[in-house]
């Protein structure tokens, strides 16, 4: 009986073995910090949806090197970035092989949160203070809204700033701030404060700000199979997020116990009715490029002409 069980066990440890040599390593590299725009990706880990493409995920959470270079440089198989990331990475002196293959969100859910009690109207903007993060997205973003609403120029003052508590921020000499609905408002909502603040989605202010944001990244001479078989796997886990926001947050909390549970359930149900809001998961359009470019070149953020068919591609997703 020894020398049976000895021999079932070292069957099983080369099965294994050999389970794990098959399998294809696949490496993700994270935006920022894990949160529910990645629920999908984790879901999809913990349901071994990834398994079933015979893939091998290595997720890395927090890094130094910028998810796009490490892309970039082969470093990294995939990474979530933004819209805007994909534009700057084309239009520098050296562009960089990457393309976005993947919308993880249809619609921008970012925009500006503000105290109700200071701010009932767009008009009400004017003469109150912008936190920022000096970034010049953030300046085009002002500018248009005076110019789009016809306000007083250089009414509006910003102050950098030094911290990411937005709840904070706006209780001092903050007034308003962008943030995304999905993890700001939602945690407003989990806290019963949600009636102490409004919130004006970026869309709203001018439909060229309605980009795609985050979106999953490739290097452009990324291997066909490897990123149909990733894409399939993500993509069962965010339609498994979009029926399941309860079981789903309940997953990414076993993945970042840092975070109150009630908070990520509350960011999950309300993602979950975002995530293909316009249509099918995944999929982006050209107008939707086209229109963030065109108002990124009118603000002088960039400077080079670029074809914004280079800057993505639907042709992974099954």
């Amino acid at each position: 009986m020894k020398k049976i069980s000895l021999l079932f066990f070292s069957l099983l440890v080369l099965t294994g073995c050999k389970n794990n040599i098959d399998k294809t390593v696949v490496t993700v590299q994270l935006d920022y910090l894990i949160n529910t725009n990645h629920t999908g990706l984790y879901v999809a880990l913990e349901k071994n949806f990834f398994e079933d493409e015979n893939l091998n995920i290595s997720i890395i959470e927090a890094a130094t090197s910028e998810p796009l270079s490490a892309v970039a440089l082969n470093k990294v198989d995939f990474a979530y970035s933004y819209e805007e990331n994909i534009i700057y990475a084309h239009s520098s002196t050296d562009p960089l092989p990457i393309q976005a293959i993947y919308a993880v969100v249809q619609n921008n859910t970012s925009g500006l949160i503000y105290k109700k009690n200071k701010i009932q109207t767009v008009q009400d903007l004017a003469g109150k203070t912008y936190g920022t993060w000096n970034s010049p997205i953030e300046e085009a973003i002002i500018k248009t809204i005076i110019k789009n609403n016809n306000l007083p120029e250089n009414s509006i003052d910003s102050i950098v700033l030094s911290n990411d508590n937005v709840f904070q921020n706006l209780a001092g000499e903050i007034d308003f701030q962008w943030v995304f609905y999905g993890w700001d408002m939602t945690n407003a909502i989990s806290k019963g404060i949600d009636e102490d603040y409004s919130f004006l989605y970026l869309q709203e202010i001018d439909e060229a700000l309605n980009f795609y944001t985050p979106v999953i990244a490739s290097n452009k001479n990324v291997d066909q199979e490897l990123a149909e078989k990733f894409l399939t796997a993500l993509n069962k886990g965010y339609l498994y997020a979009i029926d399941n926001p309860i079981e789903s947050a309940e997953i990414l909390h076993k993945y970042a116990p840092e975070y109150d549970l009630e908070h990520l359930k509350h960011s999950q149900i309300y993602l979950s009715e975002q995530y293909a809001k316009d249509g099918r998961l995944g999929l982006m359009k050209k107008d939707v490029w086209q229109n963030f470019y065109n108002w990124m070149s009118q603000n002088n953020i960039v400077q080079t002409e670029i074809d914004v068919e280079e800057l993505y591609t639907n042709e992974f997703i099954k």
